[in-house]
């Protein structure tokens, strides 16, 4: 009951802030998720992984957003930190080629 309480909460808070946004035609809000085997979905099928669940609800919702899964099974603050330094999330391709999430 908690965990759907949480992801209705969290899919309620991504939702308002895209909504204040600054909208623009061709902007696509991307939303890393960041988390340990429960965000990465370990032991599931690939489609039902929270980060996939997440931009469906947005989707169904008409909110556009492209949600990159970076979970890791085992991961930790430090870990998801340290994948963060080497990410380049700036530029429009997303994470720079051949860095890797996990």
């Amino acid at each position: 009951m908690f965990t759907l309480l949480l992801k209705r909460w969290i899919v309620a808070l991504v939702i308002i802030f895209l909504g204040l946004s600054p909208a623009t035609a061709q902007y696509v809000p991307r939303l890393m998720i960041l988390g340990d085997s429960l965000t990465a979905g370990y032991g599931l099928p690939a489609d039902q992984a929270f980060p996939l669940k997440l931009q469906a609800a947005l989707q169904a919702t008409g909110v556009q957003a492209n949600v990159i899964n970076a979970g890791v099974s085992g991961d930790t603050t430090a870990g998801g930190l340290a994948r963060l330094e080497r990410l380049d999330l700036r530029s429009a391709e997303g994470p720079a080629q051949g860095v890797p999430l996990r």
